[in-house]
């Protein structure tokens, strides 16, 4: 069989595996790697909302943020087989998947001598259509028997949980204690060396519990990256906004050193393409508030601009040349994307956090000319870290959104609306000047 003919075959196991795990409900609903439907943002969307909630409360959440070793390597076939029979992956298909786990060879090729050939006797391939969903299944019980909070993305496991009491800090480790029983029961393992703990809390005075991984204690930590974003243990976003700008410069200083001498179109091409999706990734969960953070990041897109129109005069207006491009300010970009985010968990297109601002009593109330059945209750925050988090402040402008934007029906829709709404803004704006 052709390597092209096992893709195909690969593609049409794939697609009846996915639907037999989403009629049934089969894949836990923890887990956002991997699935149509759920990414980086809407995993760290909740996340967030979560911690910033407790924050609010004037509470803390111990977080326990965890992380397999070489985790698509060790995947033991024979159990995983069992998984897979457990799962109602049967039959001929079960045999096939047999077949392509466990009918591998390596070998090793060094300065042009080869190795002799030996099984493979773990893991699931990666670069293939099936790997990613056969690792899914495999981990898919991991959150079963916990009772804290677990939010799984692929082989990334973060496990949190509001401290109240002292009793919370010993289920929390019982549940560390579960995980650790589950990867000796399935022969995975945690990589210790990237297992931390972080107290997210603006409490000063209390005393840190100490937890433990096996016979290993979890080192604390006040930040640290999950999923490409930086947390911090009070969940100030300056951090990662640093970071962002310093590699968003970083590669941009790469682009002006090696095209210098191509086309503006060229160019603008390359800033679209390599540095702004940098300062946009992820950041309807981290929008900054603060006027010096939005003006960081707003410097790389100027400097973006002089780049790509060669214009480098000091009495040249930077603003012009924004305008000229085209280029709407990366504030607004990151407003879209918010109002986007609370736009496909309205309509279930991604799985929802927004359910927890439903105004359950707007039913009763009588209608105005400013209500809508999609509206939101908005909500009076304690603290400014979760006042500017991504739904009490998206909250109160997607309520002003016109209807049409509210119920369109399809992203493209919603995107065109509020794009032209930003742009009757913005020339009233020019206009009042």
């Amino acid at each position: 069989m052709t390597c092209i003919a096992c893709k195909q075959l690969e593609h049409i196991l794939y697609t009846n595996i996915i639907h037999h795990f989403e009629d049934h409900l089969i894949l836990n609903d923890k887990q956002h790697g991997f699935r149509s439907g759920r990414s980086c943002e809407t995993q760290l969307a909740g996340l967030v909302d979560d911690l910033a909630r407790t924050l609010d409360n004037r509470g803390r959440t111990d977080v326990c943020i965890m992380d397999f070793s070489k985790a698509f390597d060790t995947v033991p076939h024979q159990r995983h087989l069992l998984k897979l029979d457990h799962l109602g992956i049967r039959s001929h298909i079960k045999r096939w998947i047999a077949g392509f786990l466990t009918k591998r060879q390596q070998r090793v090729v060094l300065d042009g001598q080869s190795s002799s050939t030996s099984p493979v006797t773990s893991g699931v391939p990666q670069g293939t259509v099936l790997g990613p969903l056969l690792f899914l299944a495999y981990i898919n019980d991991l959150p079963d028997q916990l009772i804290s909070n677990i939010r799984l993305f692929a082989d990334d496991v973060i496990l949190y949980r509001p401290i109240n009491t002292p009793e919370d800090t010993d289920i929390l480790q019982n549940d560390i204690n579960s995980l650790h029983n589950w990867e000796k029961t399935w022969q995975m393992k945690f990589n210790i060396s990237k297992c931390f703990i972080m107290n997210v809390t603006h409490q000063r005075k209390f005393v840190p519990h100490e937890y433990h991984l096996g016979d290993s204690i979890l080192q604390v930590v006040s930040n640290h990256p999950y999923l490409g974003v930086n947390l911090s243990n009070n969940l100030s976003w300056a951090s990662h906004i640093n970071q962002t700008v310093n590699k968003a410069n970083s590669v941009l200083g790469l682009l002006k050193r090696n095209l210098w001498n191509c086309s503006s179109r060229t160019k603008e091409i390359a800033y679209k393409t390599i540095v702004r999706p940098r300062l946009d990734y992820c950041s309807s969960v981290w929008d900054p508030y603060q006027k010096v953070h939005q003006d960081s990041l707003e410097k790389v897109q100027r400097r973006a601009a002089r780049f790509v129109t060669k214009e480098y005069r000091h009495t040249c207006s930077v603003t012009e040349m924004l305008q000229n491009l085209g280029w709407e300010t990366l504030q607004d970009r990151r407003e879209k994307s918010r109002l986007l985010t609370l736009f496909k968990e309205t309509h279930n297109i991604t799985p929802s956090n927004i359910t927890r601002h439903i105004d359950k009593e707007s039913s009763l109330k009588p209608r105005t000319r400013q209500s809508h059945e999609l509206n939101y209750k908005v909500t009076r925050p304690n603290k400014d870290c979760y006042k500017y988090s991504l739904y009490p402040r998206t909250i109160i402008k997607w309520n002003g959104l016109p209807a049409a934007a509210k119920s369109a029906p399809n992203v493209a829709t919603f995107k065109l609306i509020v794009d032209n709404i930003s742009k009757t803004v913005s020339v009233g704006v020019n206009s009042s000047h």
